[in-house]
Parts: C-alpha cells; sequence; structure tokens
C-alpha cells in the first residue's frame, strides 16, 4: 500500500506503510530501535564491531521509515552506507572463518552472497519506486540481522570461545 501511496504522490517520496496509515491490523510496524545485547557478542572483536555497526545502522534506517515521509537522499543516503557495510563485513567475516578453519565457511559465504543479492536487488528496485523504504528495512530486519547474525552467525561463536 506504501508503494502506491508514494507513487500516487509523486517520484522521490518515501511513504511508511503502518498498520494505521494501512488500514490493516497486524501489518508490519517498524519498531524504532533493535537494541544490541552482550549476550550476541561472539567473541571476534572484529566482527563484534561490525555486528554493533549492522544494528546502529540498521536503527538508523527503522528511524527514517518511521518518520512518516523522510527525505529521500537521506534515505538514500542510509541505504548506500549499509549495503556498502553489510558487503565489506561479509568479506571480512569469511577472511575471518577461513584463517579458523570454520568447516562452513564455504556455505557461510553462500548465504552472504545471497543475502546481499537480495539486499542490492531491492535497493535497485527502491530507486526504480517498485519497493518501499519499508520493505528494505524489514528484510534488514528480520532476514540479515535476526535471522543471520543472531542465528546463522552463533555457529561459529564457538572458534572465538576463550573460555576453554
Amino acid at each position: 500500500a506504501a508503494m502506491y501511496e508514494a507513487k500516487k504522490k509523486g517520484r522521490n517520496r518515501v511513504i511508511v506503510c503502518t498498520s494505521e496509515s494501512c488500514g490493516n491490523p497486524g501489518a508490519y510496524a517498524p519498531s524504532m530501535n533493535i537494541p544490541w545485547q552482550d549476550g550476541y557478542l561472539s567473541g571476534h572483536p572484529d566482527i563484534d564491531r561490525d555486528h554493533r555497526e549492522l544494528f546502529r545502522m540498521t536503527g538508523e534506517l527503522l528511524r527514517l521509515v518511521s518518520a512518516g515521509e523522510p527525505e529521500v537522499t537521506a534515505c538514500e543516503n542510509a541505504l548506500g552506507r549499509l549495503r556498502e557495510k553489510v558487503g565489506s563485513h561479509f568479506e571480512d567475516e569469511e577472511l575471518i572463518l577461513k584463517k579458523r578453519n570454520y568447516p562452513d565457511a564455504q556455505i557461510h559465504a553462500m548465504f552472504h552472497r545471497e543475502l546481499l543479492r537480495v539486499l542490492n536487488d531491492l535497493a535497485e528496485r527502491y530507486a526504480g519506486g517498485d519497493v518501499s523504504l519499508g520493505e528494505i528495512v524489514e528484510y534488514v530486519a528480520k532476514t540479515v540481522v535476526e535471522e543471520h547474525l543472531l542465528i546463522e552467525d552463533r555457529k561459529f561463536h564457538y572458534l572465538f570461545d576463550t573460555s576453554a
């Protein structure tokens, strides 16, 4: 619904679909923040620094989306920075996992490529007016942060456990 509302109001607009604005109770309405918790630490300082930064950047996008009709340039800039950080983080993480002989490093790298492919596709579709920023934020928050950083990445945390 937000995409059609943005098209109706003209190009280069960001419209947020909330449960109230879309008339659909229970629709996805992004929260304002994804708080970092120390329980998310992997034990590797570079990975943890990047994960914290990705949380912060996702929160920045959430705040922009929640602002109603945020400035388009600010949204595009924040999205560009996030895409760049996701790509560089994935590359760095893959090198670290390879150095630690993580047995599933190749599979993990394939997950990274797919996550980045979808993110880049969504960003291109956003630029063309076919996807709302809210849809991208939902993908990043749910798929990249929640499902990948908080679930999939936990599988390698044992590599950095110093308590043994």
